[in-house]
């Protein structure tokens, strides 16, 4: 089983938004810790959206606003792949655009002619969508307007649930044209060129870190990079039996990355001075004695990190300390919220 430890020597971390560091207008309180763990790694980290909805700078706004400081060159999205896309391969042709105010600012911006007499068709998470822009939109498509999306996602996660995304609404313009879009964004190549053109960062120095299993998981597993699944958006634990994507590494949220040893003290510990077995559950903590066990300060913090791990776990779970000369401990962890772990440092013994 691979160690979390390994990310430790990742140079970019690429972070979803939505479900992976803020859910609806909510910051997770994991997030600002984690990116300062980002950086006492030496690495440093961009965010990567699907979501389109919103400019470069509106995510600048919203972030700074939330406590965390970025600027442009930090933010990756969607929008800005399809636009690179258009500039180098479709120069000079008028789009349709299905978007925000938002993204249509953004293309105009990067060059691109906006029109309802248009030879491409990009379609995006508008949430200012209307029965107009579809119909315009399905018309061109049918009249043989090539048919773009920015990506693929089906529903954005918001506090309480989710809204149709650009998946969704392109299976309404499929449904109605008999024609399937060529998408951008996560998963695809194009996203993974563009960052290491952009930041000069070799892939498999990189790691993703989202919600989505078809999105920020199959761009690591279809691109050479590791990717890291957290379960506080759409993907939930169950729905990995069913899936042929899977991650790296699975975490219940950004808050259990790039901890420290002493941190992770409940995983990776040494119990000194005999043999001992830990057994917690719910709030209650139990220590059983074989032999004289002597106490150290060592001893009384690891309990105290015990009891605040119980505090979290989602089941009972039992931790077995096996001591051998008060030289090293192997604890054996299941049901735990974080995949197990089954080395330890070595220590010498004090008493």
């Amino acid at each position: 089983m691979r160690s979390l430890d390994e990310l430790k020597r990742k140079k970019l971390w690429i972070l979803d938004m939505d479900g992976t560091i803020y859910l609806g207008d909510r910051l997770f309180p994991e997030t600002i810790p984690f990116l300062e763990r980002i950086k006492q790694c030496g690495a440093r980290y961009l965010f990567y959206t699907n979501n389109a909805s919103r400019s470069k700078d509106t995510y600048v706004t919203r972030l700074c606003g939330m406590g965390i400081p970025v600027g442009e060159e930090d933010i990756v999205t969607s929008g800005e792949t399809t636009i690179q896309f258009l500039q180098r391969h479709r120069t000079g042709k008028a789009v349709y655009l299905v978007g925000t105010p938002d993204l249509e600012a953004a293309f105009r911006k990067g060059g691109i002619e906006l029109s309802e007499k248009a030879e491409i068709v990009v379609v995006s998470f508008d949430t200012t969508l209307t029965y107009e822009k579809l119909n315009i939109a399905c018309r061109l498509i049918r009249e043989g307007a090539e048919f773009l999306s920015t990506h693929p996602d089906f529903n954005c996660p918001v506090e309480g649930g989710y809204l149709p995304d650009s998946g969704a609404i392109c299976a309404l313009v499929t449904a109605s044209t008999g024609k399937m879009p060529r998408y951008f964004g996560k998963p695809y190549d194009e996203v993974v060129s563009m960052i290491e053109e952009k930041y000069g960062v070799d892939r498999g120095d990189m790691v993703v870190v989202g919600d989505r299993l078809y999105t920020d998981i199959a761009v690591g597993a279809q691109n050479g990079m590791d990717s890291v699944l957290v379960l506080t958006g759409e993907t939930k634990r169950e729905d990995l039996a069913q899936s042929e994507v899977q991650p790296a590494f699975v975490v219940e949220s950004i808050g259990n990355l790039l901890l420290s040893n002493e941190k992770n003290s409940f995983l990776r510990c040494v119990w000194q001075g005999g043999t001992s077995f830990l057994t917690y559950g719910n709030d209650e903590i139990r220590k059983h004695q074989r032999g004289q066990v002597t106490g150290s300060s060592f001893a009384v913090s690891f309990l105290r990190t015990i009891k605040r791990a119980a505090a979290a776990a989602t089941a009972t779970t039992v931790m077995t300390m096996t001591h051998s000369h008060g030289t090293f401990a192997m604890p054996v962890i299941s049901n735990s919220p974080v995949s197990p772990l089954c080395s330890c440092p070595k220590t010498a013994a004090t008493s």
